[in-house]
């Protein structure tokens, strides 16, 4: 009905991965527009980010989804979620010393309060184990 041709003029707010063009540009133009719509600036959210690099990982698409937890990493640079996400694209791609570089780094940025840190310690664990250190 009416309800249903509303939400259809609108943009979800979290881009889901159809809106994806194969490059990291796509997901500023998506916010772009997004933000057109809501008359104010609207930035891709982190965890949104992340989700659409899980989604490549998960298609088997690790290249693409190291380009998008990359991008991530860039907006939001004091992330330790999103560096997080980019060692795990590298470590499903076996580059586990780039892995290791972004898992310090969420390390770094976090502490042992953080929701993910435990996750952060034993991805830097099996890294290591990994790398022979």
């Amino acid at each position: 009905g009416i309800f249903n041709a509303y939400q259809r003029l609108f943009l979800p707010v979290a881009m889901p991965a159809t809106a994806y063009r194969g490059n990291v540009q796509s997901i500023a133009n998506y916010y772009q527009r997004l933000s057109q719509q809501y008359g104010e600036q609207i930035q891709p959210p982190e965890p949104v980010v992340r989700g659409l690099g899980y989604h490549y990982i998960n298609a088997g698409n690790n290249a693409e989804a190291i380009k998008i937890f990359q991008y991530g990493v860039n907006l939001y640079p004091q992330s330790p979620e999103a560096a997080n996400g980019l060692a795990y694209g590298y470590e499903e791609q076996k580059m586990y010393q780039q892995s290791l570089l972004q898992v310090q780094r969420a390390l770094a940025l976090s502490n042992e309060h953080n929701d993910g840190y435990q996750v952060f310690m034993a991805r830097k664990e099996r890294l290591l184990k990994l790398l022979g250190q």
